[in-house]
């Protein structure tokens, strides 16, 4: 699950999904964080080596 919002994190989480945060979006960083999420991304090109480690 990739999301911005504490939402989208938590539903993820909830569906068994990994999550990734994005920073640029709704909530504060440490609100998805504190969500559940594996990974944090600040930009569209650091999509890529975040898929990679959730699936590490």
């Amino acid at each position: 699950m990739i999301g911005d919002t504490t939402f989208d994190i938590e539903m993820g989480k909830a569906a068994g999904a990994r999550a990734i945060g994005v920073t640029q979006g709704y909530h504060e960083p440490a609100e998805l964080i504190a969500a559940g999420a594996d990974v944090m991304i600040d930009r569209f090109d650091e999509l890529d080596a975040a898929i990679r480690k959730v699936l590490e």
